[in-house]
């Protein structure tokens, strides 16, 4: 809020604002590209295009105020040589039309408790171009500033600063069950042939196990069908009875897994605040980072 109430953005917002029409086409021109190259179908990914409505059309850029707190779509239009904003909740406000009269003017909305705030593409952009020596993102941020540089190109011109990528994952030190995902369906597929093919859990010559296999190697026929079935589920049953015991095993075994996995997941996160990691985490970042020289 210190940066985007300061008159460099303000600049910047009076150039969208003195060119909402071209602004728009840009910013949806950029989205439309973005798309075609990843094969995005839904037209809210990754940002949805700028409307209009009638006459007015939306800038990209957020509004709201010391009253009223919900940010809005600002919207803006060009009427009788002067710029006209709304919220389309209510709030209206014309300003002039002269590049350093709006930002003045829009420095006097903010005194008056009315607040611009960029939309992301926005934010990064003027990070990009005025803030940062070196924009440092996310993976998923630098996917998302592809839209940026092609924004900006289409919009002002130029081509944005490059930025940096970064990603890292540290884990808590912390000793967490060795169990993965395959362990899991090692024992589901155990109860199921418990359940479907139980005589391989018995010596092959145990007499209901060769006893399956006859009517299991029989050829099934409409004459045959009904006492065939009858035959195995038969065998089935009395295998059920023989392995209960193994059975109880097993489910137990796939609860402690799923559990043990649930705990593996939760120790693993990537989630957990700075604070929990040992003193050694940060004494490793501070070495990163360079220390101006004493004087």
């Amino acid at each position: 809020s210190e940066v985007l109430d300061g008159e460099a953005f303000r600049r910047l917002a009076a150039e969208l604002l003195l060119r909402p029409g071209e602004t728009r086409e840009a910013y949806n021109a950029a989205l439309a590209e973005y798309r075609t190259v990843h094969r995005l179908r839904s037209p809210a990914q990754p940002l949805p295009d700028l409307a209009t409505e009638g006459d007015w059309i939306e800038s990209p850029l957020w509004i709201w105020s010391t009253s009223e707190k919900t940010r809005r779509p600002l919207f803006v239009r060009h009427l009788a040589g002067e710029v006209e904003l709304t919220d389309r909740a209510g709030w209206r406000a014309t300003g002039p039309t002269g590049a350093d009269g709006l930002v003045a003017w829009i420095g006097e909305l903010r005194a008056n408790g009315i607040k611009l705030r960029s939309r992301a593409l926005v934010t990064t952009l003027f990070c990009r171009l005025v803030l940062a020596d070196l924009f440092l993102h996310g993976i998923g941020g630098a996917k998302y500033d592809q839209v940026t540089d092609r924004f900006c190109m289409r919009l002002l011109g130029v081509t944005p600063p490059p930025h940096a990528t970064l990603s890292a994952t540290l884990r808590l030190p912390i000793e967490r069950p060795a169990v993965g995902p395959s362990d899991r369906i090692k024992a589901i597929r155990k109860l199921r042939d418990l359940r479907y093919r139980p005589e391989a859990f018995v010596p092959a010559n145990d007499p209901i196990a060769e006893i399956k296999r006859y009517w299991v190697g029989m050829l099934k026929t409409p004459m045959s069908a009904a006492e065939r079935h009858l035959a195995i589920k038969a065998a089935n049953e009395t295998f059920a009875e023989m392995l209960e015991p193994e059975r109880k095993a097993a489910e137990r075994e796939l609860a402690r897994l799923e559990a043990e996995l649930r705990s593996a997941a939760l120790l693993g996160s990537r989630e957990f605040a700075f604070c929990l990691y040992p003193a050694e985490v940060r004494e490793r970042l501070e070495r990163l980072v360079p220390r101006e020289p004493e004087t």
